[in-house]
């Protein structure tokens, strides 16, 4: 049971993070990807109380922990299964060392810097860097939903083998 809840758990992160990624996409990026400072400033005003930080930070750093949960799990259950829990886990901790790494201090600069201080500049340049990054982490998202998929269809064809 505590084995097909982790398998789960990872599908249903994978979801939600790949999910949140194409709506803000689609929903959020076309309000400041021109990386024009009133764009940048308005889509801020927008989320003043809140951000989208807050829902991906617990997918971010939480995912990699249930995936390596998930990989020990399933260890001894069959190479198949290991191999695609395990790439699931290789890239949920590629996306939170690539988001650490390189979105998180482009996010500080363009969503926290006082407006006085922004140059416009700099400002389109790292605007374009994190939108074209951001589709490579969309895609190793996506290929970690498969994975995660994969893992738990592997599961069930091993139990029904078992049975």
């Amino acid at each position: 049971m505590y084995t097909k809840s982790l398998l789960w758990l990872t599908v249903i992160i994978s979801c939600f993070h790949f999910g949140g990624h194409l709506f803000d996409m689609l929903a959020n990026q076309p309000n400041w990807k021109s990386g024009e400072i009133m764009d940048v400033l308005k889509y801020r005003d927008f989320y003043a109380l809140s951000s989208p930080k807050n829902f991906f930070i617990i997918l971010v750093m939480g995912g990699p922990l249930i995936n390596l949960l998930a990989l020990v799990s399933v260890w001894k259950l069959g190479k198949r299964l290991r191999g695609y829990i395990g790439l699931s886990f290789l890239i949920t901790l590629v996306v939170m060392i690539l988001t650490v790494s390189f979105f998180v201090p482009i996010n500080d600069y363009i969503f926290n810097t006082e407006e006085l201080d922004l140059d416009a500049g700099k400002l389109i340049i790292l605007v374009n860097d994190w939108i074209s990054m951001e589709k490579l982490r969309v895609l190793l998202l996506g290929l970690g939903m498969l994975f995660s998929i994969l893992g738990i269809n592997s599961y069930y064809e091993n139990k029904s083998v078992t049975v």
